[in-house]
């Protein structure tokens, strides 16, 4: 997606649903910062904090910390707030069902699993059988 580095950590039985990500994918917007991500939805905006002043914040008195807490709650309530306004995690169940992929499937592959699964799903109704094409290339000839 783009020129983005993504990591990705794989924990067996969770899945890592990342707004960032549910949004690059599936909305077109000028700038996908948290700020302006939940502006664009939910007419809200995170606290004004400059990354260079979080540690003094934490060093000084409780109204400092107090701040700075507010900040970090906030942080981490817009992209819940912007999961349940966007219905992500219900759209992705229910694509997943439709489809008959895992969900982490639609989260990190391309459309081609989407409708494979689809297809073997009607074959095998029908009892039919999609064949596998082995498709023999030199090393370095692309596919035309």
């Amino acid at each position: 997606m783009g020129s983005r580095v993504n990591k990705s950590i794989d924990i067996h039985g969770r899945i890592i649903f990342d707004v960032l990500q549910v949004v690059l994918r599936d909305y077109k917007l000028r700038s996908y910062t948290l700020n302006s991500v939940s502006y664009q939805f939910i007419p809200e905006q995170k606290e004004d904090v400059e990354h260079n002043i979080i540690p003094d914040l934490q060093r000084g008195d409780e109204q400092t910390r107090r701040r700075l807490a507010q900040y970090c709650l906030k942080d981490a309530y817009l992209p819940l707030r912007l999961l349940d306004k966007l219905m992500s995690i219900i759209n992705y169940i229910e694509m997943a069902r439709v489809t008959g992929v895992p969900m982490n499937f639609l989260l990190t592959k391309g459309q081609q699993i989407k409708i494979l699964s689809m297809m073997l799903r009607k074959c095998k109704q029908n009892n039919f059988l999609l064949p596998v094409i082995e498709v023999n290339t030199r090393d370095g000839e692309g596919y035309e």
